[in-house]
């Protein structure tokens, strides 16, 4: 017991050291004014988040937004992309960003061309390209840590990248359909971290959205995950397609809602939407665990693929752990165990939701999955 609670101390020593390590490469964010609009407002907002097995997330948008003058009027618009850190990527002068990809606007049913610039970073007025003649990037990257500042003589600024375009509304109401698809963060208590900019949407006259309707997607995939609980409540949202749960749950002392979605979708509406917080979706914690005292069985979580979380108390029998990692695929989609000691083990997490119409097949299985099932647990 006590080498256990050695090996437990170490774990969690390394865990603090690290809490901080993560590999960020960029969060989402509204379509946005580069200044505050006094015309044209916000009047709905269907904003689509695709969790994926896939290593990226896909970012899809429905604006409509009101023209309330008798005037057609043209608009700088777009999103600042925050540098990424952790990710040994290095300064693009050109203002595209390292990690997202597929970037499209379609307003009107035509499509906008749009550029790109490197600019200061998080301006609350707005976004203006910098004069890369005068600020260049300093710093270097090393041991896979991102230190690059913009200077210019003994000035330092931080930078993004912007991506924006001229709009032009007509009176009434214009439609943008807005999609990219970015390189998914993580690090180490998470297997996943998706940040998403909501606050940016007061930036246009109404200062708020008038109709907000926001879907998490899990599409043939089983996620487990959190976000912060802001204004939220579990029974804000609605399952409106697949298998789901939720929960209103503490974390670090902190309040969250915890979901466990498969091969579905969860859906928030709100009227008058007045964001005043970002969105943060996380995978939940990869490393954890509880003990009363030295006669209670340790738990120690474990991630396998960076994106499903499930626990193995010590002391345990070897060979139980390796046919409860190559069972664990099947439990995040469903499979209902017969044999008692894994369906005991099983149904003592929350996150499983046990599928009687699931057969057992590895047609949809990744290659994390595969590898895993066929994965050979050491004797320790």
């Amino acid at each position: 017991m006590r080498k256990a609670l050695f090996i437990l101390t170490m774990i969690l020593i390394s865990s603090i050291a690290m809490a901080n390590d993560c590999i960020f490469f960029v969060k989402g964010n509204q379509l946005v004014p580069s200044e505050q609009e006094k015309d044209i407002s916000v009047k709905k907002e269907i904003l689509t988040i695709s969790l994926q097995d896939n290593g990226f997330t896909k970012i899809d948008v429905y604006y409509e937004l009101n023209n309330n003058t008798p005037n057609p009027k043209t608009v700088l618009m777009g999103f600042e992309a925050n540098n990424p850190y952790n990710a040994q990527a290095n300064f693009n002068p050109k203002g595209i960003h390292p990690f997202i990809h597929n970037f499209s606007v379609n307003m009107n049913g035509n499509i906008i061309p749009y550029s790109n610039a490197v600019v200061e970073y998080d301006i609350p007025e707005g976004f203006k390209p910098l004069d890369l003649k005068t600020w260049k990037a300093e710093g270097e990257i090393f041991e896979g840590s991102d230190y690059q500042m913009l200077q210019n003589g003994d000035k330092t600024k931080k930078y993004s990248y912007a991506y924006y375009f001229k709009a032009t509304f007509e009176p009434g109401i214009n439609r943008i359909i807005h999609s990219y698809n970015y390189d998914t963060s993580y690090g180490v208590g998470q297997a996943f971290i998706i940040d998403y900019m909501l606050t940016p949407a007061t930036r246009w006259a109404n200062k708020q959205i008038d109709d907000f309707t926001l879907v998490i997607r899990a599409d043939n995939t089983a996620k487990h995950f959190r976000i912060n609980k802001g204004s939220f409540n579990c029974n804000d949202f609605k399952l409106i397609e697949g298998v789901g749960k939720c929960r209103d749950t503490k974390y670090c002392d902190e309040n969250w809602i915890e979901f466990s979605l498969r091969n579905g979708a969860y859906s928030y509406h709100s009227n008058n939407f007045k964001p005043t917080e970002e969105l943060g979706i996380y995978s939940c914690e990869n490393i954890y665990y509880e003990f009363e005292n030295e006669k209670e069985p340790l738990k120690l979580g474990c991630t396998y693929d960076r994106s499903k979380t499930f626990v193995w108390m010590q002391p345990i029998d070897t060979d139980f752990k390796v046919r409860v990692a190559h069972n664990l695929p099947y439990a995040h989609r469903g499979y209902v165990f017969t044999k008692p000691e894994l369906k005991t083990y099983f149904e003592q997490f929350w996150w499983y939701m046990p599928d009687p119409n699931y057969k057992a097949n590895t047609d949809d299985f990744t290659e994390k999955d595969n590898e895993f099932v066929n994965k050979e647990i050491q004797k320790q």
